[in-house]
């Protein structure tokens, strides 16, 4: 009976990570499609350094595409149905930076549950 168990959990935690691996794969491209949305939208093509705002809007988009780039590579190299895993590995070599994020995400939950 043990094993049976043991089997149906383990099919039920393949199915999760599929589905987790099918979400990441669609966000990821979403990320990608975003990017590639701004880069065309706020690409500096033709326009010169002197255009002022038109120049830093661009470089701003440019940016942003950047790190929606980079978002989207993170998704497809690492699995977050380890979701253990990946917290072990940010509080080792990241601890501020964990925190911080860890206290934003607090604030967020806080604000929002006193609507």
């Amino acid at each position: 009976m043990d094993s049976a168990m043991e089997n149906n959990d383990g099919g039920a935690l393949d199915t999760v990570r599929g589905v987790t691996g099918n979400v990441q794969a669609t966000l990821a491209d979403t990320l990608d499609a975003g990017a590639s949305a701004l880069r065309e939208r706020f690409g500096t093509s033709g326009a010169s350094p002197n255009e002022g705002v038109r120049a830093r809007l661009g470089a701003a988009g440019g940016a942003v595409a950047t790190r929606l780039e980079s978002g989207a590579l993170w998704l497809r190299e690492n699995d977050v149905s380890d979701l253990k895993e990946l917290l072990g590995h940010q509080l080792e070599h990241h601890p501020g930076r964990t925190a911080l994020i860890a206290l934003g995400i607090g604030v967020l939950i806080g604000r929002s549950s006193k609507r």
